[in-house]
């Protein structure tokens, strides 16, 4: 992954394209694990907080293999990116470059 790209291309255009990040075949097993309550620890309901309509799951401890990897990868470019819109709203909050869970 470039994480130049995810850094110059994020706070410009608001996202960012990954592309090969995750092979097709590895989405489709994404996909199609949403439905195994067993790999989640809470499920949120968005329109019961008003945000909308779908839902968003916490997956359990410890994470999917492949999920854990992204984080591994993400977070730290994530983290830059973060900390220099943290330092523009004046937040006086700053991320860790790494996450350690």
């Amino acid at each position: 992954m470039n994480s130049e790209l995810l850094i110059q291309s994020l706070p410009k255009q608001g996202y960012a394209l990954l592309p090969s990040l995750l092979s097709p075949d590895l989405c489709n097993r994404l996909i199609e694990s949403y439905n195994d309550s067993q790999l989640y620890r809470k499920t949120i309901e968005m329109q019961r907080y008003r945000f909308g309509q779908g839902e968003y799951k916490y997956f359990q401890y410890p994470l999917p293999e492949v999920i854990q990897k992204l984080r591994n990868i993400l977070y730290p470019p994530l983290s830059v990116i973060a900390n220099e819109w943290a330092s523009h709203l004046n937040t006086g909050f700053s991320y860790p470059v790494s996450f350690d869970v």
